[in-house]
């Protein structure tokens, strides 16, 4: 789980303080004291340091696609916080190797079509949506968006039948 890192870091504060603690009241040998203080700076300065890493979802993503590139869901996530940032390329080529890497991801097909349909590029987002609803024929996000891409290049008929699957 490339999130685990996360999940992980309120225990290991538990961790430390119960360390701390341990130590403050600890009267045996240096030597043991003092190998657990070199523990303690180790994990601190690992902790300091991963901070970069979760400076913002963007830097994490990008830390996480070195660290497992072959997780559909991290370049998926790259690809909503390049989406988010602004960079359509660069999310439509993240999204494009999620589905390479995991073709039902359902929600990646949206949101590559979601991008299409802001690059102008309907066609492809037409396509997206379909292939979402073969996964899901009753999603609504991907009927609603289909229904839009239909309507922005005029296709009123099929525009007006999408949306109407999308209200049953």
């Amino acid at each position: 789980n490339y999130i685990a890192s996360r999940y992980l870091y309120i225990p290991l504060v538990g961790f430390c303080l119960f360390i701390s603690t341990y130590l403050a009241k600890f009267d045996a040998r240096k030597s043991l004291k003092g190998i657990i203080i070199v523990i303690l700076v180790f994990y601190s300065l690992s902790t300091f340091i991963k901070n970069f890493t979760w400076k913002n979802n963007t830097v994490f993503h990008l830390a996480m696609v070195k660290r497992d590139p072959g997780n559909a869901l991290v370049h998926a996530g790259l690809g909503d916080c390049f989406r988010n940032d602004g960079f359509l390329e660069k999310a439509i080529n993240e999204y494009k190797t999620a589905i390479r890497l995991n073709p039902e991801l359902l929600d990646v097909y949206n949101n590559l079509g979601v991008v299409f349909g802001d690059s102008a590029r309907y066609e492809d987002a037409i396509d997206c949506f379909r292939r979402a609803l073969k996964i899901d024929p009753n999603n609504l996000a991907a009927y609603n968006n289909l229904a839009v891409s239909y309507a922005r290049i005029k296709n009123w008929p099929q525009a007006r039948a999408s949306w109407e699957k999308a209200l049953k």
